[in-house]
C-alpha cells in the first residue's frame, strides 16, 4: 500500500479522512440520544467539531440514490440512479435491488443479485461519473470501501458468494467487481487483510452476509489496527434502516446506540479518542432520514390499484408492446413510465391522481426551445407550479430559477428576488435534477405526510418509518464533521465529495447541476 501512495498528484495532508455513512439517521433522534447522552462517540464527535441537522440529501431519498450522490458528489441527473425500484428504459425491464422477499421471487434471485452486487456499480452508475475512489486513485491516493453499495474504484476483485447462491443461480453471476484498494463487502467481498475468527461471525442469511454494523464496525478497527488505513476509508453502517421500517420514528435511540459502539470500535483503534480526531477527519452522515407513516389502511395508496384500467408491467416480466405503463412505487414517492406513447395519456394519469389529497406532489418534465421545463401539481387541489433553471430567482444555495404558478404546491415563497424553502429544502433543484435522469418516470410523484405508495411486492410500513419524499422529515440528516477547520456551508449530501477533493488539494467535478448552482 505505501507504494501506491508514492504518486500521488494532491495534496499530502498530515490526517486521514473516515467517512462513515450511518442509513437512515434521522436528526430528531440523533438530539435525543446526545441529550440523554447514550452515544458517547458521536457526542464526542460533535463536541470536538461541528453538527448540522438539516444537511440536504437527494431526492428520492431512496439509499441507492442517495449512495450514488454521496460517492459521486452529483445529482441522480448525473449519476443515473434514480431509485431503488426504476424501469430500465434501455433493457424494457423493471429493475427492483430486492425491496421484499416477494420481488426477489418474482424477478428471480439470480438478477437481484447480478443488479445489486454487478450491475448497480458496473452498469446503473453513470461511466460518465467517477466515485469519490476513482477520483483519489486518478491522483494517486488510496482509499477503501467497508460495506457501501456505491464503491466502484480501479481495482478487480472476486466475489464470493455463498456456495448454496451459486448452487442455486449459477457460479458465474458477478464473479468481479470493481472497487478501490482496499475493497470490503461483508462476505461478498471479504477483507484481503487477515481477520480474527470473531469478524466472521456476524454474517450469513440472517445477519446479511456481513452487511451490518457490527461486521462494518470490526473491519474498520482491524484495517486501522494493522497499519493498513490508507487515504479514505468509507463506513456504511446499514442497520438503523430496517431497524426505523420496523419502529415508530419516535423509538430509535437502541439503533443509534448500536450504531455508536461501532464508531467506538473505530475510535478505540487508537490509542486515544483525542489521538483518533489529531490523526483523521471524521465525516458522519446520513443518507436520507425517515418519517412516520399512519397506521391506517387509507396511508397506503395502492398506485395499480387506482390505474387499473391501464395495462401494467409486472415485475419479472417482458417488455411486450401491449404494456400501458410501469408503475414503480418508492415508499413515500413513485415513478410512472408511458411504455406506449398515446396522446393525452400523461394529462389523463395526471388529472386522475390529482384528486387524491394523499398524493403531494406529481411532477413532469417537457422540452422547449429554451430547455427543459419542470411542472408541479399540488395534490387535492388545483394548486400547479412551473419553473426552470436560470431565472431572476435565487435560494441559498446559489441556484437561479424562473418561477411561474403557485409556490405554496412546495411551501415555498419568493420575494425581493430570493426563494425561501420551509418544509422542502432545495425543492426546486432535487425535483429538477431527478427529473433531468435519463431512467427518471415520465411522471413522478410523492407521498404527503404520514402516507406512502404501495404496489406489486412493495413494502409499506403502516405505524413505522418510511422515506422516499423530499419533505424535510426524509430528506434533511445530520452531518458530522470533526478534525477540520473546513465543513461546507448550507450543506448537502453532494457536498461530502467537493469537501473531501479539497481536503486532499484537488479540484470537484463539474457536472449538470453546478453549471447553475455553485458549490458553497
Amino acid at each position: 500500500m505505501r507504494d501506491a501512495m508514492m504518486g500521488v498528484k494532491g495534496t499530502l495532508p498530515e490526517k486521514k479522512v473516515i467517512l462513515i455513512i450511518i442509513d437512515s439517521l434521522r436528526p430528531p433522534a440523533l438530539r435525543t440520544c446526545l441529550e440523554e447522552g447514550t452515544t458517547p462517540a458521536l457526542e464526542y464527535l460533535c463536541h470536538a467539531g461541528r453538527v448540522v441537522f438539516d444537511c440536504v440529501s437527494v431526492f428520492p431519498t431512496m439509499t441507492p440514490t442517495a449512495s450514488a450522490s454521496i460517492a459521486t458528489g452529483v445529482y441522480p441527473e448525473d449519476h443515473q440512479i434514480p431509485g431503488f425500484i426504476w424501469y430500465n428504459r434501455e433493457e424494457k425491464r423493471i429493475i427492483n435491488y430486492g425491496a421484499t422477499p416477494l420481488a426477489i421471487w418474482k424477478i428471480g434471485l439470480k438478477t437481484v443479485v447480478q443488479d445489486l452486487i454487478g450491475n448497480l456499480n458496473g452498469e446503473h452508475l453513470s461511466r460518465e461519473v467517477k466515485t469519490i475512489h476513482e477520483l483519489l486513485e486518478d491522483h494517486g491516493f488510496v482509499s477503501a470501501n467497508i460495506n457501501f453499495f456505491t464503491f466502484r474504484g480501479l481495482h478487480v476483485f472476486k466475489t464470493r458468494l455463498p456456495w448454496w447462491i451459486r448452487l442455486w443461480i449459477g457460479s458465474k453471476v458477478c464473479t468481479e467487481v470493481w472497487g478501490p484498494l482496499v475493497s470490503i463487502v461483508g462476505q461478498l467481498v471479504p477483507p484481503s487483510f487477515p481477520c480474527p475468527g470473531r469478524l466472521k461471525k456476524p454474517w450469513g442469511l440472517f445477519h446479511k452476509f456481513g452487511v451490518n454494523d457490527e461486521f462494518a464496525g470490526t473491519a474498520a478497527h482491524h484495517l486501522i489496527r494493522q497499519g493498513k488505513q490508507p487515504h479514505l476509508t468509507v463506513v456504511y453502517l446499514p442497520d438503523t434502516d430496517g431497524y426505523t421500517h420496523r419502529h415508530h420514528t419516535d423509538d430509535l435511540s437502541p439503533a443509534i446506540m448500536r450504531a455508536d459502539q461501532q464508531v467506538q470500535k473505530i475510535l478505540n483503534a487508537y490509542d486515544s479518542w483525542k489521538q483518533a480526531i489529531d490523526e483523521n477527519v471524521f465525516v458522519i452522515l446520513g443518507d436520507h432520514s425517515q418519517s412516520l407513516v399512519q397506521n391506517n389502511p387509507d396511508s397506503i395508496i395502492k398506485l395499480p390499484e387506482m390505474l387499473a384500467q391501464f395495462k401494467q408491467l409486472g415485475l419479472g416480466e417482458k417488455y411486450t408492446e401491449d404494456r400501458e405503463l410501469a408503475v414503480c412505487p418508492n415508499e413515500r414517492m413513485a415513478h410512472i413510465y408511458l411504455l406506449k406513447q398515446s396522446p393525452g395519456l400523461g394529462r389523463q394519469i395526471v388529472e386522475m391522481l390529482a384528486v387524491d389529497p394523499r398524493i403531494d406532489q406529481i411532477m413532469w418534465k417537457e422540452e422547449s426551445g429554451e430547455g427543459p421545463v419542470y411542472h408541479v401539481r399540488k395534490g387535492g387541489t388545483k394548486a400547479y407550479l412551473t419553473f426552470k433553471r436560470d431565472g431572476p430567482l435565487t435560494d441559498r444555495y446559489n441556484c437561479s430559477w424562473d418561477i411561474r404558478g403557485d409556490l405554496s404546491v412546495i411551501d415555498a415563497s419568493a420575494q425581493e428576488g430570493t426563494v425561501s424553502y420551509d418544509e422542502y429544502p432545495d425543492a426546486l433543484n432535487v425535483m429538477a435534477s431527478l427529473l433531468g435522469a435519463r431512467h427518471c418516470g415520465d411522471i413522478t410523484m410523492t407521498a404527503r405526510l404520514g402516507n406512502e405508495f404501495g404496489g406489486e411486492a412493495a413494502p409499506v410500513h403502516p405505524g413505522k418509518g418510511s422515506h422516499g419524499s423530499f419533505h424535510r422529515e426524509d430528506i434533511c440528516v445530520p452531518l458530522i464533521i470533526t478534525g477540520s477547520d473546513e465543513s461546507p456551508q448550507n450543506p448537502r449530501v453532494i457536498d461530502v465529495v467537493p469537501f473531501i477533493l479539497s481536503y486532499f488539494g484537488l479540484d470537484p467535478p463539474i457536472k449538470t447541476g453546478d453549471l447553475y448552482c455553485r458549490l458553497t
